[in-house]
């Protein structure tokens, strides 16, 4: 499979074409109703998640409660419904800590039965929470998109079709967030949504990446890497300089 083409969406980034569309259809008209918050009692009956243990958990804890957390909210956003508050509050106080925010993102970016809260439009509460706390989410996704697209081209190397496929998920994932939260509604009537969000991107990662690729041996030219910094080309131009 290739990954599909890309097409400029603004002047600072370029999205996958599955994407293409109204950012404020996809980020204010759809998830306005939040689910029942006795779906989130009955979801979460065991109290695995709660907000003090989202706050203060470990690696295996935030693994644990990202995977309720995560299951509910596809739940949910399949039914056309946002994350009631209680739940809501749960994954604000996840993103709020490195371990927290690693497990989650891990979780949300790798797991292939997330379906509907994977594609956007995203659950308001998850962009939400990701801009309250944006220095250390997008360094967290910036470290999943350079991984990702990284094994992707290793195991395209090794043709390891089965894994290639999952890195590519991983990477197609991150990359439809970045385009939500970096999405402009109304540049021109000053509506810039959390497009500066993208100014928090880890481009000297991404190109770190890349050219550790290149001292290794690996074929990158025109390959996933090149793709994926390539996808900022603001950013990269802001580097260079």
């Amino acid at each position: 499979h290739r990954p599909p083409p890309f097409l400029a969406s603004h002047s600072a980034a370029r999205i996958p074409r599955p994407l293409r569309g109204p950012a404020r259809l996809m980020a204010l008209t759809e998830y306005t109703e939040a689910a029942d918050e006795a779906s989130w009692l009955e979801a979460n009956e065991d109290e695995e998640c709660t907000v003090d243990k989202a706050m203060f958990c470990g690696l295996i804890e935030a693994t644990d409660m990202s995977l309720v957390i995560a299951q509910y909210m596809d739940e949910c956003n399949g039914k056309g419904k946002k994350l009631p508050q209680p739940a809501a509050d749960v994954l604000r106080a996840m993103l709020s800590h490195q371990v927290g925010a690693q497990g989650f993102w891990t979780t949300f970016l790798t797991d292939p039965e997330l379906e509907k809260c994977t594609e956007p439009p995203f659950d308001p509460n998850l962009l939400s929470a990701l801009a309250r706390f944006p220095e250390l989410n997008m360094g967290v996704l910036s470290s999943c998109l350079a991984m990702s697209a990284t094994e992707e081209t290793v195991y395209s190397e090794d043709e390891d079709e089965m894994m290639r496929e999952n890195a590519y998920m991983s990477r197609l994932r991150v990359l439809k967030v970045l385009a939500a939260i970096t999405s402009q509604p109304d540049p021109e009537g000053g509506l810039h949504g959390q497009s500066w969000l993208l100014d928090l991107i880890d481009y000297e990662l991404l190109q770190q990446c890349l050219d550790t690729a290149e001292e290794r041996g690996l074929d990158v030219e025109g390959g996933v890497l090149q793709e994926v910094e390539g996808v900022f080309p603001e950013v990269a131009k802001k580097h260079k300089e």
